[in-house]
């Protein structure tokens, strides 16, 4: 046990945000707070804001847990109420964001571990969740690339077509990419958040 704790607590913090979406009285509060304070900690200011708690069951996979916390620290941004948040936190996702631009291979997608670390390789999973994470962070107000974004979904919408192409002549061997790669290659940025949010979501189109 205990392995992937950055995208274990990313990934279970975004189901207890989901799970008290619209409850009144909220029934996770302290635990997803728990969770922000952890991730926070693991902010890695020496290595352009990835977040990895350099468990070794992440020493070779961290991205995905990056991409998940990223998510988590700006949907509970996005829906601060009891005034600003603290400043480090909006910091933290900027780093965040920043950190996943860089990642990004030459490609156009992500891998498990970062191009800025040589290595310059792409992985259907990762590049889903980098995306979601640039959204996510898009719609809690935190600046992300658009450069990015647009050449991940670039890199998704090629796989489908090759993977289609294959699966076509029987080889079904990678439904699941298939799949991952055409809910990936269809994520938009939020038309109705404002002015910006509806002129990059023009360009995505």
């Amino acid at each position: 046990g205990g392995k992937h704790p950055v995208a274990m607590t990313g990934l279970v913090g975004i189901a207890l945000l989901m799970s008290d979406a619209g409850v009144e009285p909220k029934k996770h509060t302290e635990h997803i707070g728990k969770a922000v304070d952890w991730l926070l900690k693991q902010c890695q200011t020496q290595r352009d804001g990835l977040i990895f708690s350099n468990h070794p069951s992440e020493t070779t996979r961290y991205m995905e847990g990056h991409g998940l916390a990223t998510q988590f620290l700006a949907a509970t941004y996005a829906r601060r109420s009891d005034g600003e948040p603290p400043k480090d936190r909006h910091d933290i996702l900027v780093r965040a964001v920043n950190d996943i631009a860089k990642a990004q291979s030459a490609q156009g997608g992500w891998y498990h571990t970062s191009k800025v670390e040589g290595d310059d390789f792409d992985a259907v999973s990762s590049t889903v969740i980098q995306l979601q994470a640039l959204h996510a962070a898009d719609n809690a107000g935190v600046p992300s690339s658009l450069e990015a974004t647009l050449h991940g979904q670039a890199y998704l919408r090629a796989v489908v077509q090759r993977l289609e192409g294959k699966a076509k002549k029987g080889d079904t061997g990678r439904l699941f990419d298939l799949t991952a790669a055409y809910a990936g290659s269809r994520f938009s940025f939020n038309e109705d958040r404002d002015d910006h949010g509806r002129k990059r979501f023009t360009r995505l189109q």
